[in-house]
């Protein structure tokens, strides 16, 4: 899909619903609303939407205290993402480059936190998750 072509409004809808899901900590939710749109996407947005799905499994792994799962995803995902930043149409449908910066940021968080940071007991995620921004 080129970035004239417009978005189909339920790859969009998707979006929203998995922004929403992020945002309240969601990541298991987030990853099950985006997972049919990815399969039935085409390259590149495939690549878009499988980064963002890997992105929140790696929150779901923090979430578990599963560092190991935790650096794994969030690194798959990053990598992903940043190989399509300027591809995919649906780049422009969110604030990316503040996504994939801010996950970078988690991502170092998991990978230089000591052991006991990751037995805290704490209602929120240890590393705090990007914005998820959509826009309109």
């Amino acid at each position: 899909m080129s970035a004239s072509t417009p978005l189909p409004l339920s790859a969009i809808a998707a979006l929203h619903k998995a922004r929403a899901q992020f945002e309240a900590q969601q990541f298991w939710d987030c990853h099950e609303t985006l997972e049919p749109v990815w399969l039935a996407a085409a390259e590149p947005d495939k690549t878009f939407f499988q980064g963002l799905i890997q992105v929140a499994a790696g929150f779901v792994h923090i979430q578990k205290r599963n560092p190991k799962g935790a650096q794994s995803l969030l690194g798959q995902g990053l990598e992903k993402l940043q190989g399509v930043r300027h591809h995919s149409a649906f780049q422009a449908a969110m604030a990316l480059d503040t996504f994939i910066s801010e996950t970078q940021t988690a991502l170092n968080w998991v990978t230089h936190a000591r052991t006991d940071q990751w037995q805290q007991e704490t209602p929120e995620p240890l590393a705090h998750p990007p914005r998820f921004i959509v826009r309109s």
